[in-house]
């Protein structure tokens, strides 16, 4: 008699390699075209869209994505071993395996592209199938949830469109009746993750609370699960109790963002400027520095700063992006809060109660604090240079200066405060007025 197969581990077969996982996850949108006649306003859309789309996966990111596919695989080793145990414990699941585990939450600043690297790993999972156990018949073959949190419910409730029976009632039912259905489910359709999004977006006086409640309810499911994480979120769950941060927090994974002189920094430039290069003069990878002096080396900024500077060049009836529209654009009002965001990631000198949000609050790996130390000391080097030259031009030739100004944005001066209301100041006031009318 031949060795039946294991569906549960056999699909894994072939993926826990680097070049595999780039193969699978990568995403090279087209070239876009025809935007020659569209109003700026469209073009912005467009552009954003199109750059949007492209993932490149980093160094970093590669060996995030082996390590979650061979958590994955551990969980199938031990929870599906054989079909006769998956069977019995069909109706009856006990859930001893991923559960005892820690969380891993994926820790970064906003913008470094956790959430492109959580539908990565969706892409990256087997594809979705339906396996005969037995006398059972079509049973589904999952490979992972992604729950994207949203405001208005708990997190347990965004569960309900995955379970495939009767949203509107489960919508209805108890958080313990979701939760118990959504065990099964899990466990019925060999789920291997769940990963959680978008929950710094939760709302209220007991946020954290919250947050924290769910996450351990998660862990009742029995399938090994990430949450996607900031800085800022991360600091509040590291005030619970111990026993739960033990729980929650143990198992971080930074992402931080590409030093400017990296291969993986220089190669997601190229492909933007693949994507643009029927409307681009300029070969975004020769000015890698710039660019991440004016994003933090975040992609999201990269996005806007770009797109920024297509809306500046339409807006002018140029069908070209040059580089000074895109110096433009970082010093454009749509860009203002970016621009201050970018300063407070990257000046070391800056003091800012809001800089807190760009410090890793967990101690960082001796290559990804060395990488991201060396960009700040770089950035900070080169403002004050750019301070010195333009300090020593006249102001009538500042405007022919290279590059572009480097200088943090100026303070906000604060409104001085009113004097303090009196009596005898009510009463002129009042004659004041009595004068005008």
């Amino acid at each position: 008699m031949g060795i039946v197969e294991n569906p549960w581990q056999t699909r894994f077969k072939g993926l826990n390699s680097l070049d595999n996982i780039r193969a699978r996850v990568e995403v090279r949108p087209d070239v876009i075209d025809g935007l020659e006649k569209e109003p700026g306003g469209v073009v912005e859309v467009e552009v954003g869209m199109a750059l949007s789309r492209i993932y490149r996966p980093s160094a970093q990111e590669l060996w995030i994505l082996l390590y979650l596919l061979e958590r994955s695989m551990g969980h199938a080793k031990l929870a599906y071993s054989d079909r006769e145990k998956y069977a019995g414990r069909l109706y009856s699941p006990i859930y001893d395996t991923a559960s005892s585990s820690p969380a891993v939450c994926l820790l970064g600043p906003a913008g470094v592209g956790k959430s492109q690297l959580a539908k990565a790993f969706l892409r990256l999972m087997p594809d979705d199938c339906t396996i005969d156990v037995d006398h059972h018949k079509n049973i589904p073959l999952q490979g992972a949830w992604l729950v994207t949190a949203n405001p208005h419910e708990s997190v347990i409730q965004s569960l309900v469109p995955f379970l495939g029976q009767g949203e509107a009632d489960m919508r209805k039912a108890g958080h313990a009746v979701v939760l118990k259905a959504a065990a099964a489910i899990a466990y019925r359709n060999g789920l291997s993750h769940i990963l959680v999004d978008e929950m710094q977006f939760m709302v209220g006086s007991d946020r954290t609370t919250r947050i924290t409640k769910t996450l351990l309810d998660l862990r009742q499911l029995g399938v090994p699960f990430v949450y996607i994480a900031n800085h800022s979120l991360w600091r509040s769950l590291s005030k619970s109790h111990a026993q739960i941060a033990q729980r929650l927090l143990a198992n971080p994974l930074q992402l931080c963002p590409d030093p400017p002189d990296s291969e993986d920094w220089t190669g997601y430039l190229m492909e933007c400027s693949r994507v643009l290069c029927s409307y681009l003069d300029e070969d975004l990878a020769l000015r890698a520095t710039p660019i991440f002096d004016m994003t933090a080396g975040l992609k999201r900024f990269v996005v806007l700063l770009l797109q920024g500077a297509f809306r500046i060049a339409w807006n002018q009836r140029k069908r070209r992006v040059a580089w000074p529209h895109i110096i433009a654009s970082y010093h454009s009002p749509q860009y203002c809060i970016s621009r201050e965001q970018v300063e407070m990631a990257l000046n070391k000198y800056e003091k800012s109660k809001r800089q807190i949000d760009y410090e890793s609050p967990v101690a960082m790996s001796g290559e990804q604090a060395r990488g991201v130390e060396d960009a700040r000391a770089k950035y900070t080097e080169r403002v004050m240079a750019n301070r010195a030259l333009v300090s020593a031009v006249p102001v009538g030739e500042q405007c022919a200066l290279p590059e572009i100004d480097l200088q943090p944005s100026p303070k906000r001066v604060p409104r001085p405060k009113a004097p303090p209301r009196t009596v005898h100041s009510l009463i002129d006031s009042a004659s004041r007025l009595r004068r005008r009318i």
